[in-house]
């Protein structure tokens, strides 16, 4: 039988037409199990790519590059400031960063915090970045991370999840342990390694020429076969011997010819093409990074404020991970007041001076007598980020 409180939660609701708020905890749930990395084409074959690296690698530094900072109202109460320095002062503090930051592409990043105590506090003496390849993620049936199974030489090894820093990028009830981008690409990349193999082979056919050698008429037998031998200790591509017009031997060096038109050139082309097509898959725009063959400074503009929003989006949920799992961890061993404290970390964004603009900025001061290029010299200097 329904309790008097439900049974007049009914009524109201029929009454002014109120509706029942749904039943505590999700609706959808996964299977409670544990992920182990997947086989075949899998997403770490897919990151040896050096497209895939050299994205990798250029989005690391814009996320990373201009360091983070400690913000909030409680950043510099009593006893904080050495809570965070600990944090950062860890041996792997960087690292940990890196990995947290190319989840996106690596699909899910693991870390064990190791614990030391330090004069009765709970701090993190370091950061282990471990093999994507050798975790596997166990997660509980709202797919929430229970722990870490780690696979090493001394056996297989559980973490807690207090002592595992777990990274996903974008789970998802069919993906548990996170959506890798470079599976959006999978088959651009699988195109363009086809092509890269077809080039080799040009390469290793052609790029060494091909030598013709004519033997002069009336040559013997002997005389052949020596001159083919010789030929041969050059180790070229191919050689052939023939007779020859003339009546002293030549040699001709047959070279393959490149260019737009040729096979190799219509290779390069699309090898070109595939990397522009990864790029603009995972970065969203290839104008801001790629050279701009074609199109106005305009645009070129507008896709860097593009990708001035997408960083940013990116830094958050690297700055979520650390704050949730590192920094609350940390808060909470040592800080009875944990869940009152206002401490964030933050990612600085990169900077993207227009210098050309700040130029006309700095002339027009001077103009107008606001700056002295003599007495502000070594501001102006350190303005346009000039050492001494």
């Amino acid at each position: 039988m329904r309790s008097l409180g439900e049974r007049i939660g009914d009524w109201v609701a029929a009454r002014f037409g109120r509706r029942r708020p749904p039943e505590a905890g999700p609706a959808v749930r996964v299977l409670q199990s544990t992920y182990y990395p997947s086989t075949g084409t899998s997403v770490s074959k897919l990151l040896n790519d050096d497209t895939v690296q050299t994205v990798m690698n250029l989005e690391r530094e814009l996320l990373l590059g201009a360091s983070y900072r400690w913000t909030g109202e409680d950043a510099e109460a009593t006893g904080v400031p050495d809570l965070l320095q600990a944090i950062e002062r860890a041996d792997g503090f960087d690292a940990l960063l890196a990995a947290v930051a190319a989840c996106r592409y690596t699909q899910y990043a693991v870390a064990e915090i190791i614990w030391q105590t330090d004069g009765g506090a709970w701090l993190p003496a370091a950061y282990r970045v471990l093999p994507r390849d050798a975790c596997a993620i166990s997660v509980d049936a709202t797919g929430a991370v229970t722990g870490v199974v780690v696979t090493t030489t001394a056996g297989q090894v559980t973490l807690p999840p207090e002592r595992a820093v777990v990274a996903r990028h974008a789970p998802t009830p069919k993906e548990p342990t996170g959506h890798s981008v470079i599976s959006d690409v999978r088959e651009i990349i699988e195109l363009k390694r086809r092509a890269d193999h077809s080039v080799i082979r040009y390469l290793e056919r052609f790029a060494a020429p091909s030598i013709l050698a004519y033997y002069q008429p009336g040559a013997t037998a002997e005389a052949k076969r020596q001159l083919l031998d010789a030929l041969k200790e050059l180790q070229s591509a191919s050689v052939a011997t023939l007779p020859g017009p003339k009546e002293t031997a030549e040699v001709v060096l047959l070279e393959a010819k490149g260019g737009s038109g040729s096979s190799i050139g219509s290779a390069i082309e699309v090898l070109q093409l595939y990397e522009h097509r990864i790029a603009r898959a995972l970065l969203g725009s290839t104008l801001s990074i790629y050279e701009a063959q074609f199109g106005t400074r305009a645009q070129a503009e507008t896709h860097l404020e593009v990708l001035k929003a997408v960083i940013r989006a990116r830094q958050a949920a690297v700055e979520a991970v650390i704050n949730q799992q590192v920094l609350q961890r940390v808060l909470e061993y040592n800080r009875a007041d944990a869940g009152q404290l206002d401490v964030r970390f933050e990612l600085n964004e990169p900077d993207f001076a227009d210098r050309t603009a700040m130029s006309r900025w700095v002339t027009d001061l001077v103009s107008v007598g606001v700056l002295d290029p003599e007495a502000d010299r070594e501001a102006i200097r350190s303005m346009f980020g000039i050492s001494r």
